[in-house]
């Protein structure tokens, strides 16, 4: 068991285990939703997703919508039957404020209104941690927005999850940092009294599995983490991957400001060429939040999930991942 969580004692006030049949997933594509989709077909819950763009196949086991969150047909048809709606997409980066606000915060109002006609009994949604400190980024406000608006629902059972950094084998933001750290460049954006924490992928999905399992949802808003107490400090989470990568970089703080210049030189080459930076001053102000701790306890509770995978084991399989692709 992860270090710093305790073994969790059973809720006397959770309600009974439900059945789930089918289950309507939006952003299946990502990061989060193939393991996701992969994990609920093996246990034979029937998959409804929505197919935006793009999106690749999953297979005769998935049934596929085609469509997004700003079409109300789509939604209709992705809603309709389903016994639970998992809520995954969303945009983490955007050229503008206002597509955040278009795609977190009136898409997952849609979908919330879509589920309540549809009579879907449960509906959870992925929020972020970040949506704890709104001010920081228009990101961070456009989760926090998307929670407000399923708390103004009068019908709708729903609860969020605020998962801290997920990594783990697919993730794209976190080698960005290994990279540098191959080249022994140890970027520290945090001061030493700055604590993260983190959620390895696979815990993510079993959480998400623990709550199709569960009662009736509470409105709720969980922080998740991998259970390690007070998170980590940006060095010691550099120094392990370090160790990982076998290599013995130079730790580097940048100032604020050369980090604030350079996400307002990212974000205006990305409005420039129509691309979407992850690197803005939004994010440069969420990177070097002091507090992005967060205590999974009130979900151990309610559900009896507890993370398994910690920090070492975690970034041993996802830098192995990488290597085997030639990403690292």
């Amino acid at each position: 068991m992860p270090e710093g969580l305790s073994r969790p004692q059973p809720d006397a006030q959770a309600p009974a285990q439900t059945a789930i049949r089918r289950i309507a997933v939006t952003g299946a594509s990502g990061f989060i939703g193939r393991r996701l989709v992969a994990r609920l077909t093996e246990r034979g819950d029937r998959v409804t997703t929505l197919r935006h763009r793009r999106d690749g196949e999953f297979g005769d086991a998935v049934q596929q919508v085609p469509g997004g969150l700003d079409d109300a047909d789509a939604l209709r048809a992705l809603t309709d039957g389903a016994d639970a709606v998992i809520h995954l997409g969303g945009l983490v980066a955007a050229p503008r404020a206002q597509d955040f606000e278009r795609v977190n915060t009136a898409g997952t109002e849609r979908l919330a209104a879509a589920a309540e006609r549809a009579g879907v009994a449960r509906l959870l949604y992925m929020s972020s941690l970040a949506a704890r400190e709104p001010r920081l980024s228009a990101y961070a406000a456009s989760k926090r927005a998307g929670e407000d608006r399923l708390a103004a629902s009068r019908t709708l059972a729903w609860d969020a999850l605020r998962p801290p950094a997920v990594y783990g084998p697919g993730d794209v933001q976190i080698l960005t940092f290994l990279n540098m750290l191959k080249r022994r460049i140890a970027l520290l954006p945090g001061g030493d009294d700055a604590r993260v924490s983190l959620i390895h992928v696979d815990d993510l999905v079993d959480a998400i599995l623990a709550w199709l399992d569960s009662g009736t949802p509470r409105a709720a808003r969980y922080e998740l983490s991998d259970g390690r107490d007070g998170g980590y400090a940006w060095r010691e989470l550099m120094a392990t991957a370090a160790d990982e990568i076998g290599v013995a970089p130079v730790y580097v703080r940048p100032p604020r400001p050369a980090l604030a210049l350079a996400g307002g030189c990212s974000a205006l080459w990305g409005r420039v060429a129509g691309t979407a930076p992850m690197l803005t001053p939004g994010k440069m102000r969420e990177l070097t939040h002091a507090d992005w701790t967060a205590d999974p306890g009130a979900f151990v509770r309610a559900t009896g999930w507890r993370p398994r995978i910690g920090l070492r084991a975690g970034l041993r399989g996802t830098i192995a991942w990488y290597r085997e692709r030639g990403w690292l």
